[in-house]
């Protein structure tokens, strides 16, 4: 691991041991146990200092649920470009993200 590149922490114990480091919380997998509402629990006891980015099952269609739940930013991969999208899908999918990002921040 890099020095510019953030571990990820899927348990608030691992995002706390790394302050000031960016905690990076799984998305949706049901596996892993995160979801908005676990990003919320563990928003209530970590430093507001600490930025959290909602990563892993992350779309247009929940996006503003991880912000109102507290995270400051998101990574899309998947939900934004698998190899069989045409680059017009692709394109789609990206103005759809831009336009959930900026409605889920304005309000």
């Amino acid at each position: 691991m890099s020095p510019d590149q953030p571990p990820a922490a899927a348990r608030l114990s691992q995002a706390l041991a790394r302050c000031p480091l960016v905690a990076i919380l799984r998305g949706v997998r049901p596996d892993e146990g995160a979801s908005p509402a676990v990003l919320k629990a563990q928003r209530a006891v970590l430093p507001r200092a600490v930025p959290v980015l909602a990563v892993g099952g992350v779309d247009a269609g929940n996006l503003a649920s991880w912000f109102a739940a507290g995270a400051d930013g998101a990574g899309m991969a998947s939900s934004l470009y698998q190899p069989a999208f045409t680059p017009a899908e692709t394109g789609r999918r990206a103005a759809a993200l831009v336009d959930a990002a900026a409605a889920a921040r304005a309000g």
